[in-house]
């Protein structure tokens, strides 16, 4: 979801607090396994630890064990100390999409289960007071230049992970899926070029990025509501039209402004 700046977000209003010394690795891990705990647990439990649960939780171990693996390669990109415990509310919000993305990979579909309504409210939680809370906390300790990679990253890979859930289990079609994958183009594209991915962009991009979440947890919410799936299939036709137009032109805006 397209947001402010990382310099913007991350300047600091309070004398700066010492960041992390040493290795945060043992941080991040915390922070995966308490954001993952509850969908996993309640899932494993309701079916009933077969071969269901096995492979929900080698596709969680797996995305969790990439996500380490990519921080790692972007903290020696940005630099060794370039770490504050802000990041580790970053690394839950992507912990939170990856549970998500394994449920997919196990073939949930029931969405008024608890499973289901531990899932939405993880993204829920995701996109509302860890998104908040990370801002604050890192001005208080002070800009780092990961965390402003990380909490763009996050961001991009939970409104993936509702994606795919939202067209798993909550009913939306399978193009909702293309502005999410979309936006993938920008890191690649930044990453080919030696530099990272980069926040901020117009109002309107700002716009519809919250529209196509605010679609994306109304398919997940567990509930019950007449024609459900034929208005959010409605729905979902100018949001997602719209924030597909808002990644190709942001593409194509950097494009020319790296050209200059």
């Amino acid at each position: 979801m397209p947001r402010e700046a990382p310099g913007q977000r991350r300047t600091p209003i309070h004398p700066p607090l010492p960041l992390r010394s040493g290795s945060p690795w043992a941080g991040w891990l915390l922070a995966q396994v308490v954001a993952a705990a509850p969908v996993s647990l309640a899932f494993v439990v309701s079916s009933g630890a077969g071969m269901r649960a096995l492979r929900y939780l080698g596709a969680l171990a797996g995305m969790l064990a990439v996500q380490q693996l990519l921080i790692v390669a972007l903290r020696r990109r940005t630099g060794p100390k370039s770490s504050s415990p802000a990041d580790d509310l970053t690394v839950a919000r992507a912990a939170l999409g990856s549970t998500l993305a394994a449920l997919v990979a196990a073939d949930f579909s029931d969405r008024l289960s608890l499973t289901g309504g531990l899932a939405w409210a993880g993204a829920l939680v995701g996109v509302t007071a860890l998104d908040w809370l990370d801002g604050p906390l890192a001005r208080r300790l002070g800009p780092t230049r990961l965390g402003a990679v990380l909490d763009i990253e996050a961001d991009s890979w939970l409104t993936l992970c509702c994606a795919a859930g939202a067209v798993a289990w909550g009913q939306l079609p399978w193009w909702v899926l293309l502005p999410p994958l979309v936006r993938y183009i920008h890191p690649a594209v930044a990453l080919a070029r030696g530099g990272l991915s980069a926040g901020g962009g117009p109002w309107w991009g700002r716009v519809t990025g919250v529209a196509q979440m605010v679609l994306l947890l109304a398919a997940l919410a567990p509930i019950v509501v007449p024609r459900r799936t034929l208005v959010l299939t409605l729905a979902a036709i100018p949001v997602s039209a719209a924030q597909l137009v808002t990644m190709t032109a942001l593409l194509f805006m950097r494009e020319e402004a790296s050209g200059r």
